[in-house]
């Protein structure tokens, strides 16, 4: 049995009108889903309260960087020069960068540092012919080798760059971890336990962007690579992201999110895939969403989907309020379809009636007809 978002309203810009709740995604009997924050973001990462730098949530987001606090505020994170849609995002761990904010951008090819004052440094460009960087994290000084590098990935199609991962120390120094024309990176993160081991590097894969054709590849220090999902043998179809959950309510699963199917999977240290939720509404480009981040403890989940920011956890999904009734007012007039507009307007998910995974004149027409249907 599935779950379904919970009902939710939110307030608008417009004063006496709050949008509707609508059924949304579902996931496993025993979790809820929440909205969390109203914004669409590519890549998230905990941030640290040393070095100038709040312990939010900092995120990639349009040409630019955002924080979410614990209440779901987003703030826009203002930097000394411009970002031209930046994708991966991590902390630099090792101190040997001043704990400072890495990104790296999709079409130019530079891996930038970010001081907590906005200060934008360009600490290398990997030279990029077709797509572009889809990920980066910092390695986890654990493990055969991976010690405390900066690892980023490219994505590739036919007639352009080959799919590669690339190693560059905190000095700059660039060198690929691995390439292959059969490969379409869009993600990649660091697993251990089990058959992972103190910290393996993994892969994602879209491939083709065929059904079944996903995959995800375990990497070695050296870049030897190991499929450990082979074609055929997954439901993957375009998987965009994937991160470990540190225990907790998720266990130490890797889950993935999948663009084509807009379904979030769950990994085993074997390569075993099996569903976990559906009905997220991932974005491809230029959005790319799709990321998972999960608390410290493995409680919560956060979703990054198309047009909002979901939170998974334990509990009980309460049960969905009147969805006509948009300003949950107990009665149905004209504010509700103000209420509605509004909704549209600021393009939350909750104006998606009709559950497209986009906004158009069909969901004034779904709502319509949840208006002249009336409410229990």
């Amino acid at each position: 049995m599935m779950n379904r978002r919970a009902p939710l309203l939110y307030c608008c810009v417009v004063p006496l009108c709050c949008v509707p709740a609508i059924a949304g995604p579902e996931v496993p009997a025993g979790f809820r889903i929440d909205p969390f924050a109203n914004v669409t973001v590519r890549d998230m990462v905990w941030g640290s309260s040393a070095n100038g730098f709040s312990s939010d949530i900092y995120a990639t987001s349009g040409d630019g960087i955002i924080t979410i606090d614990s209440a779901g505020n987003v703030t826009p994170f203002t930097t000394t020069d411009p970002l031209m849609i930046p994708t991966g995002i991590a902390f630099d761990t090792s101190g040997q960068l001043g704990g400072d904010l890495l990104i790296c951008e999709n079409q130019t090819g530079n891996v930038k540092r970010i001081a907590a004052i906005g200060l934008v440094t360009t600490i290398a460009t990997i030279n990029i012919a077709s797509n572009g960087l889809t990920d980066l994290l910092m390695g986890p000084s654990v493990g055969a080798g991976y010690g405390f590098d900066i690892y980023v990935s490219h994505s590739a199609e036919s007639g352009g760059d080959p799919g590669r991962v690339f190693r560059m120390t905190t000095a700059g120094s660039m060198s690929t971890l691995t390439v292959s024309n059969a490969t379409t990176p869009t993600g990649i993160t660091f697993a251990s336990g089990g058959t992972f081991g103190a910290a393996t590097l993994l892969m994602l894969d879209a491939a083709n962007y065929t059904q079944l054709d996903g995959k995800v590849w375990t990497i070695a220090p050296g870049g030897t690579t190991n499929n450990l999902t082979p074609a055929g043998s997954t439901p993957l179809f375009d998987p965009v992201s994937l991160s470990q959950a540190p225990g907790g309510a998720f266990g130490s699963l890797v889950y993935i999110s999948d663009f084509a199917t807009d379904n979030i999977y769950q990994m085993d240290d074997t390569g075993n895939v099996t569903l976990f939720g559906t009905g997220f509404c991932f974005a491809g480009f230029p959005d790319y969403n799709g990321d998972m981040l999960f608390s410290q403890s493995g409680d919560v989940m956060y979703v990054a989907s198309r047009f909002v920011v979901y939170r998974v956890m334990q509990g009980t999904q309460p049960p969905e309020p009147c969805y006509a009734d948009c300003d949950g007012s107990g009665s149905l007039n004209i504010f509700d379809y103000i209420c509605f507009g509004n909704a549209y307007v600021n393009e939350l998910v909750t104006a998606d009636c009709n559950e497209d995974c986009k906004l158009d004149v069909f969901d004034y027409i779904c709502y319509g007809n949840a208006y002249v249907a009336g409410c229990p």
